[in-house]
C-alpha cells in the first residue's frame, strides 16, 4: 500500500533508529530536518575509479588515532619472517591476516599482490582487523583469472565467522570467483574507498551480516554488483543482511555474461537497511533489487537495467529518487505484500 507524505517523518524517524542500533549507536545522515525535497537531477558522473593511483609516495608513517593498536605494514620487498614495520615489512597479506589482532592495522605499499587472501581472525565491535593502502599510493589486488577472491573467510571452516574486519582503499580485479565474500556470519564489515571490477562472480557478496558499511566503492564489470544472499545450510532461516548501509557506491556494468538474476544491488532478505547516493546501470538484472523489511533508497539513480528499482518489504521507503530507461517491466517495480512510502521520485 502506498503512505502518504504525512507518515514520512515516523517512516525515518523509526528506520534511523532502528539502523542506529548497530552501526556504532550513530544514526546515519540522514534525518528528517536534513532531507530536502528537490527533484532528482541527473545520473552521478560516472567515473573509472574513486582512488586516485599514485605510485610510492612520501606520504609521512600513517599516524593512528587514539585508542587504535599497533600498525604492520606489507611491501613487495618484504619478507614475512621479518617484523612487519615500516623499515623490515613482512611480504604477503595474508601473513598479516594470519598475524593481526582487534585494534590492529596493516598498511600495504604500492604494488600488485597476486595474492587470495582467506580471513580467520576477528577484531572486536570497535576495534577492527584493518587491511588498507598506504595512503596515497596505489594498491592492486590481481587474480590473474586463477586465484579464486581477493579477500574471503575460510569456508573450510566448521563455522567459518570472521568479524570486525575493515578493507580500504585497493583496487580489487581479475579473479575467478569473487572480488570480497563472507560467507557465514561475518557482523560489522567495512569496505570502503575501493574499485573492484573484471571478476567472475559478485564484486561484494555477503551471506548474513549484521552492522556492516560498503562506502565509495567501484563495482563495475563484474559477473555480478554486490549481493547478500544466505547460503550456508539452513539459509532458509538465516537473516540475511540486517542494519546495511550502504552510500556513495556505483554498480556499473556488471552481469558480463548476460544472467538476468545478477543485479546491481540486492539483498535477498534482510531488514533495517539504508542506501544512499548510490547509481546502478548497466547490466542485464535489476538495478535495486531489495526483499528486506525497513529500507531506505533516499537518493539513487537507476538507469538501463532490467527492472532499475525493485522493492520487496514492509514499512520501506523510496525517496528523492531517479530510474529511467529500464530494459524490462518497468522502472519502478512494488511487489505485492510490502508496504512503501514514495516521495519526490522521477520515473522516465
Amino acid at each position: 500500500m502506498m503512505k502518504n507524505k504525512s507518515a514520512l517523518a515516523l517512516t525515518l524517524a523509526g528506520l534511523l533508529a532502528a539502523l542506529a542500533c548497530n552501526l556504532g549507536g550513530a544514526t546515519p545522515q540522514l534525518a528528517t530536518a536534513a532531507l530536502p525535497i528537490v527533484a532528482p537531477t541527473a545520473p552521478p558522473t560516472e567515473h573509472a575509479s574513486p582512488i586516485t593511483p599514485a605510485v610510492e609516495s612520501q606520504t609521512p608513517t600513517p599516524t593512528l588515532a587514539p585508542g587504535q593498536g599497533q600498525a604492520f605494514y606489507v611491501a613487495p620487498n618484504g619478507e614475512d619472517a621479518d617484523p612487519g614495520t615500516l623499515d623490515q615489512p613482512w611480504r604477503t597479506i595474508q601473513h598479516a591476516a594470519d598475524t593481526l589482532g582487534a585494534g590492529e592495522t596493516v598498511y600495504v605499499r604500492a604494488g600488485t599482490y597476486s595474492e587470495d587472501v582467506v580471513l580467520r581472525r576477528s577484531g572486536a565491535p570497535g576495534s577492527p582487523v584493518t587491511f588498507a593502502a598506504y595512503p596515497g599510493e596505489q594498491v592492486i589486488l590481481d587474480g590473474g583469472g586463477t586465484l579464486n577472491s581477493a579477500f574471503e573467510t575460510d569456508f573450510s571452516e566448521p563455522d567459518p565467522k570472521a568479524s570486525d574486519i575493515t578493507i580500504s582503499g585497493f583496487r580489487i580485479q581479475n579473479y575467478k570467483a569473487f572480488g570480497i565474500v563472507a560467507w557465514s556470519v561475518n557482523d560489522r564489515l567495512t569496505f570502503t574507498d575501493l574499485v573492484v571490477q573484471h571478476n567472475g562472480s559478485e564484486g561484494i557478496r555477503l551471506s548474513n551480516s549484521d552492522g556492516s558499511l560498503i562506502q565509495n566503492v567501484l563495482l563495475q564489470n563484474n559477473e555480478g554488483g554486490f549481493d547478500c544472499t544466505p547460503v550456508l545450510p539452513g539459509a532458509e532461516s538465516d537473516p540475511g543482511c540486517t542494519h546495511l548501509h550502504i552510500a556513495d557506491a556505483q554498480s556499473i556494468d556488471n552481469g558480463t555474461q548476460g544472467d538476468t538474476g545478477t543485479d546491481a544491488f540486492a539483498v535477498e532478505r534482510g531488514a533495517d537497511i539504508l542506501v544512499e547516493r548510490s547509481l546502478a546501470t548497466g547490466g542485464p538484472g535489476d538495478g535495486f533489487d531489495f526483499k528486506s523489511d525497513r529500507t531506505i533508497l533516499s537518493q539513487v539513480t537507476a538507469h538501463d537495467t532490467r527492472n532499475n528499482i525493485k522493492m520487496w518489504g514492509k514499512d520501506s521507503l523510496l525517496v528523492n529518487a531517479l530510474a529511467y530507461d529500464a530494459k524490462a517491466d518497468a522502472s519502478l517495480v512494488l511487489v505485492a505484500g510490502g508496504s512503501y512510502t514514495v516521495l519526490n521520485v522521477t520515473i522516465a
